[in-house]
């Protein structure tokens, strides 16, 4: 990292740092002006920055998996997003005693299916899943805390195609779990599949954004003498398609079937501000990005790769609120005040600390 970027990155730190202390110091008095509301915003928070960190990973399986230049610039700030991923899961564990979901207290659910979504066995799959992503964040450790590109997840060689089996199973047992839970009798196969997309492309998009920061140029040719921009942007234009694909598959076979149980989990996310969020993401999260990707010179620039990189990590943030915060109803201006100060109080920490371990184990440029 050269000495400008060093800089850039330290008032950066810095800043997220007076960010989240004004957050936390606005958080503490709306909660205590609204207490109610401190469980569904404290789940929307952590939920978000989760998912850059699970992104992380799977990304770095990925690279694991196929190799590929584009990785190799990218392995400190992955694995700079991995070292976060069990740490914040512990952090949401207690929700399940303190604010279980409400499908969890649904009367309607009986038998075997009520002792699968009681307290309890919520609390042991937590535990597991607690379990597997230490393991996933000691095998993706760099052996010996040292910089370089080399050592970056080096325990996960030949593990990348398992991995990201254990990962799939892991986080569909866990978007039940922690998403479908907050809407009782609403269920989707694609949903899943949706999450783990949107997360790939919040990890992928601050790892370049950061790698950017750091003073890494676009222009630069790999080890396959291709430029990295060229490679960082396609893939970023691959998860922005698939995302946008899976998505409108969901919407398409749900309004084709067209059944009550089913659509109203759309029903109360297509009224007021939430269909503004919809048309916002059609236009941020798909078609802005999809154009602008599909130009080599931007690609190329910094500047320009590091706003779209931007703007898709926004995009999905916003697209985590439209998941969450409808299945809270009843909520005001103060109840969302309460959500985006929680959610800017854990970004400014987790920004915080990620900038600082990706400047300690990234190697050092001229």
């Amino acid at each position: 990292m050269t000495a400008a970027a060093q800089t850039r990155a330290l008032r950066t730190r810095r800043l997220s740092l007076i960010v989240a202390a004004f957050a936390i110091g606005t958080s503490v008095v709306l909660t205590w002006l609204h207490p109610s509301d401190f469980a569904g915003a404290y789940r929307f928070a952590l939920l978000a920055w989760f998912e850059p960190a699970v992104g992380s990973l799977i990304f770095l399986l990925i690279y694991r998996c196929t190799g590929g230049q584009w990785g190799e610039a990218l392995q400190p700030f992955l694995g700079a997003g991995i070292r976060f991923l069990p740490w914040l899961w512990l952090l949401l564990l207690p929700l399940i005693w303190l604010a279980p979901a409400s499908r969890t207290l649904d009367p309607s659910v009986q038998g075997s299916l009520r002792i699968y979504l009681s307290t309890t066995a919520l609390g042991l799959r937590g535990i597991v899943y607690a379990i597997v992503f230490f393991v996933f964040w000691w095998l993706a450790r760099p052996a010996g805390e040292t910089p370089g590109h080399t050592a970056w997840g080096a325990r996960l060689a030949g593990f990348g195609p398992v991995g990201l089996i254990v990962l799939a199973f892991t986080l569909h047992l866990l978007a039940v779990d922690w998403l479908f839970a907050l809407d009782p009798g609403w269920y989707s196969t694609a949903f899943p599949l949706i999450w783990m997309a949107g997360q790939a492309m919040m990890g992928l998009s601050l790892a370049v954004l950061v790698a950017l920061l750091f003073g890494f140029d676009p222009k630069a040719k790999g080890s396959s003498h291709r430029a990295l921009g060229l490679d960082w942007g396609n893939l970023l234009l691959t998860c922005t398609i698939f995302w946008a694909y899976v998505s409108f598959m969901q919407f398409l076979i749900i309004w084709s079937g067209n059944i009550a149980q089913e659509v109203t989990w759309y029903v109360h996310r297509s009224h007021g501000l939430w269909l503004v969020i919809v048309v916002g993401l059609a236009l941020g999260n798909l078609a802005l990005p999809f154009f602008l990707l599909l130009s080599r010179d931007l690609k190329q620039r910094a500047r320009s790769l590091g706003g779209i990189a931007a703007l898709l990590l926004f995009c999905q943030f916003v697209y985590t609120a439209w998941l969450i915060l409808p299945s809270y109803p009843g909520a005001t201006l103060l109840t969302y005040a309460l959500d985006f100060a929680l959610l800017a109080a854990a970004g400014g920490l987790f920004f915080n600390r990620y900038l600082a371990v990706a400047a300690a184990l990234s190697p050092s440029r001229p």
